[in-house]
């Protein structure tokens, strides 16, 4: 399990990761009009559990992130972000999150009872 720590110097630990390319699926339509309509779909997503979307402007960039977070101190967050880079380790993909992830705003916490 990958570990990240956090700027604000919590450890949160990776359980899944997904990469996939932004714009697949998209059929019509300019890349402006798909990032709008990704966009709203992850704000309607936000609202089912807890999810934080990192994206800066639009068009989004090439690949689609997505990874689910958990601490120790239990809570939880999904995180959304676009790159147009993958680097060859999960390490430099997570990289960028330190700075930007949230947690105290986005995270939920839960009762690992509840599994």
């Amino acid at each position: 399990m990958k570990s990240l720590e956090l700027a604000d110097g919590r450890t949160i630990q990776l359980h899944e990761l997904t990469l996939s390319e932004t714009y697949a699926g998209a059929f019509e339509g300019s890349r402006e009009g798909a990032s709008r309509y990704l966009l709203e779909q992850l704000d309607r997503d936000a609202k089912k559990k807890p999810l934080q979307v990192i994206a800066r402007g639009t068009p989004l960039a090439r690949y689609r992130c997505e990874a689910y977070f958990m601490s120790a101190m239990s809570s939880r967050l999904w995180v959304t972000w676009f790159t147009d880079e993958v680097p060859d380790s999960i390490g430099l993909l997570l990289a960028p999150l330190r700075d930007a992830i949230g947690w105290k705003a986005h995270a939920q916490e839960y009762d690992p009872c509840d599994f």
